[in-house]
């Protein structure tokens, strides 16, 4: 089975870039523009991985990865930046994010990561 991954970054580029490779990679994507499009899909489905880009208009990464921890628990989550900061990446490890990622994100690293959490040994 594939992992079903939401992809969250309100660039246009970055979604069907990183969408695109995910597809042809035989993971299910669903994609949205922003923190709240992202909250509407999980309300209608569940992810197993959310990808989510932290600077966003209106809600950010990180308090997206908040609500979407409280609506699903079990979800993993990685955070992709163009602005990586230590700081940052602290916050998205106190929020149980199971990546961190820089733009532009490496795909391979992308993929190996995906893989890892798709692993019968990470359940």
């Amino acid at each position: 089975m594939s992992l079903r991954v939401l992809l969250v970054d309100d660039e246009e580029i970055v979604r069907q870039t990183i969408g695109d490779y995910m597809s042809e990679c035989g993971y299910q994507v669903e994609t949205a523009v922003d923190g709240y499009q992202a909250l509407e899909v999980l309300q209608r489905q569940a992810c197993d991985v959310a990808l989510i880009d932290v600077r966003m208009p209106g809600m950010d990464g990180l308090e997206l990865l908040a609500r979407a921890r409280q609506m699903h628990p079990e979800m993993s989550m990685i955070v992709i930046t163009g602005h990586g900061d230590p700081e940052m990446e602290s916050q998205a490890r106190e929020q149980k994010a199971a990546g961190f990622l820089i733009k532009p994100v490496n795909l391979r690293q992308l993929d190996g990561l995906l893989q890892q959490l798709e692993s019968p040994a990470h359940s």
